[in-house]
């Protein structure tokens, strides 16, 4: 019984969008304002969390890709900024007993290993360099 509905299901979603990362993260939102609207009680909430809900489930059936393509890649541009930020600072966090992180003056980060004592530093990307402790 549930291989010929999963089956019916894959028909069905033939030709179809699917989720993808931006369906997800409307998903995300829409859960973190249900566990708001827990709390507070405020109309507008519900609202939000339905908007976000059904305009995942439109996304995701819907049969218009190069629409659809060109709302995740705004949503990826758009969000590319704080992935980076974030994906650095866990990767610094897992480093942190190895290695050190310097920021140059032109923003680029620079990691060297823990415990060498003084080194200099050459950024690859605008060729300053620096004396730090490591």
């Amino acid at each position: 019984m549930f291989r010929q509905l999963r089956w019916k299901f894959a028909q069905f979603m033939q030709g179809r969008y699917g989720g993808d990362a931006l369906s997800l993260a409307l998903c995300k939102l829409a859960i973190g304002i249900w566990l708001v609207s827990l709390f507070l009680r405020w109309p507008i909430f519900m609202i939000l969390y339905w908007i976000c809900i059904l305009f995942s489930l439109f996304r995701s059936f819907s049969r218009n890709y190069a629409a659809r393509r060109k709302e995740l890649a705004a949503y990826e541009k758009l969000t590319a900024k704080p992935r980076l930020f974030f994906r650095q600072k866990k990767r610094q966090w897992q480093d942190r007993k190895t290695h050190k992180h310097f920021r140059c003056k032109c923003g680029t980060v620079l990691r060297v290993p823990k415990g060498k004592g003084k080194i200099k530093l050459h950024c690859r990307n605008c060729g300053a360099e620096m004396i730090k402790k490591s």
